[in-house]
């Protein structure tokens, strides 16, 4: 496939290529991620924005379409029609699909070390010659079938069915997210940069807010000679929400199959101090080598918010916070899904603040109807102290420190996380340090039971007293000043694409690259959250709750 560039860009890593307005790229590779191409210009390679070109039009061009709507549409037209879509057995590459007089027939099309395309032996610099050549080269070996474009009458009323079958969508699923296009696209029609670095944090300088919008802190934005880059809507292809399982493409064998893009980088294990003293090592997954999965909702949803996440899997997450009605102001309701393929979403989670509390209280149900702490969903709450820096997560349990008759309750509660922000004693607004504790590990990979009696066994006071057995603590990753922007960033490889003092990554000091979890913003009231081994579902919402809630001392 052949681009033409909308926009200079200018590289700003080693794996990046530079570009003027109106030149013409050679696209290799669609990334996983859909903000960043690999392509080729001078003879030279590199990962460019995809908002940044415009792909060439070509008829025969359906982009994501599955290998199943691909039959279902060549099946009854003449032999030769044919369309190129991304592969599905290889993420990121192309198939070639062809009507032939036995049925359809797929075709990988390989690339070579050069970048180059080719289906058997003769090799093209791009999809566009590969094409032309074969309108007059049979592209099967077991047959002479040459490349047929579909009459336009044919493509017309493919489109009509595909655009109806996207509308009707999938059963029981719905739209990633609740904010229009026109929410979050701005006036250049343009992204930051999603992938390379993100003006999350400035530095230690004297900080004022935005009048309109207290998330923001006084960043840099990254300048390009046609002005500022604002973070707009990617449209994906019209064929986007089909999806099916992927077989091996026939005839044409894939030289190596290259995993999609990790939304978090991953490494392996994290540190715990053990009852002995002595500390040892809790291994994320048993084989670092093998690539990491998206995870989905495994059995009783109740029961799925609390356990530790699988290993070798991430979970991409989005909340959406709703500020309508008398009272959603002050007391907003957060609704955490699932992320899945083709911009669906699955529900798991809503918080919301209580009101008349002396601190801040949330309570999270897995009912987003019922969010009372009696109702049958009810799964969990976040507590903060007066000061708000400070936030204890639980789970439904009974508390032990009340109750008369702790003894007989077959339910305890769990402390399930703490939270602290240091408190900025400076006063100006700046890089919020927080501190996660959460209980530790057992051998087969359970979450440890803590249930205090007395505060002295409460996760916050276990802390400060230094008495860390059996606890994990971890922090949030510190912003690397860019000299460019002249502010601190974070690589959130392309999940956040907002500026806020509320965006932050966790990690383990032994292992920074390791990302626990990360959460940032997308649009004003839409922010992703992604989180992994060995945290839950209420943990990692719990923590992003406490970053919306208001602290007096860390702004």
């Amino acid at each position: 496939m052949e681009a033409t560039a909308k926009h200079d860009f200018t590289a700003t890593a080693e794996d990046e290529l530079s570009f003027r307005r109106n030149q013409v790229l050679k696209i290799l590779n669609m990334e996983d991620d859909m903000n960043w191409y690999r392509a080729e210009l001078d003879s030279k390679e590199g990962l460019i924005p995809s908002n940044y070109i415009e792909m060439k039009s070509h008829d025969w061009y359906y982009g994501r379409i599955t290998r199943a709507d691909a039959e279902r549409l060549l099946s009854n037209k003449h032999e030769g029609a044919f369309l190129i879509r991304i592969s599905e057995s290889s993420p990121g590459d192309f198939s070639l699909s062809v009507k032939c007089s036995d049925g359809v027939q797929h075709f990988k099309v390989l690339r070579d070390a050069q970048g180059k395309f080719f289906l058997w032996v003769v090799k093209f610099n791009s999809l566009n010659e590969l094409v032309e050549y074969h309108r007059t080269a049979s592209v099967s070996r077991s047959q002479d079938v040459k490349l047929r474009d579909m009459i336009p009458e044919e493509r017309q009323l493919i489109a009509q069915k595909m655009k109806q079958k996207r509308q009707t969508g999938a059963s029981g699923m719905v739209q990633a997210s609740n904010v229009s296009s026109a929410q979050l696209t701005s006036h250049s029609n343009r992204w930051m940069n999603p992938n390379k670095e993100l003006h999350a944090y400035d530095g230690p300088l004297q900080y004022t807010m935005s009048q309109t919008n207290t998330d923001i802190g006084p960043y840099t934005e990254r300048k390009t000679s046609e002005g500022t880059i604002n973070a707009v809507v990617n449209e994906r292809s019209l064929y986007e929400s089909f999806q099916s399982v992927d077989c091996a493409d026939e005839e044409s064998s894939p030289i190596e199959f290259h995993s999609p893009s990790e939304s978090l980088p991953r490494s392996s294990p994290l540190r715990v101090a053990p009852s002995e003293g002595t500390s040892t090592l809790i291994n994320r997954d048993d084989n670092s080598s093998s690539p990491e999965l998206e995870g989905n909702v495994e059995g009783n949803i109740e029961q799925f918010v609390l356990q530790p996440a699988n290993k070798k899997m991430y979970y991409k997450c989005r909340i959406t916070r709703d500020r309508k009605g008398m009272d959603r102001g002050l007391y907003p309701t957060y609704f955490l899904h699932l992320e899945r393929d083709y911009g669906k979403k699955i529900f798991l989670l809503a918080g919301r603040k209580r009101k008349k509390s002396a601190t801040s209280n949330y309570l999270i149900s897995t009912d987003p109807t019922d969010l009372s702490r009696g109702g049958e969903s009810y799964v969990g709450k976040l507590r903060s102290n007066l000061l708000g820096t400070q936030f204890t997560i639980y789970d439904n349990g009974y508390s032990l420190m009340k109750d008369d008759k702790r003894d007989e309750r077959f339910n305890p509660r769990q402390e399930l996380a703490a939270v602290v922000y240091d408190t900025n004693v400076l006063g100006f607004k700046g890089p919020r340090k927080m501190t996660v504790i959460i209980p530790g590990m057992t051998p087969d990979q359970k979450r440890v039971e803590i249930c205090p009696r007395d505060e002295s066994e409460t996760l916050l006071e276990r802390w400060k007293s230094k008495h860390m057995d059996n606890l994990i603590e971890l922090h949030n990753k510190t912003p690397v000043w860019n000299d460019e922007s002249q502010s601190y960033v974070l690589n959130f490889h392309g999940r956040v694409t907002q500026a806020s003092v509320k965006n932050f990554q966790v990690v383990h000091d032994s292992d920074v690259k390791y990302v626990v979890m990360q959460f940032g913003r997308v649009a004003e009231d839409v922010f992703t959250m992604d989180y992994r081994f060995p945290l839950c579902t209420v943990q990692a919402f719990a923590i992003a709750l406490s970053s919306f809630d208001s602290k007096l001392a860390c702004e």
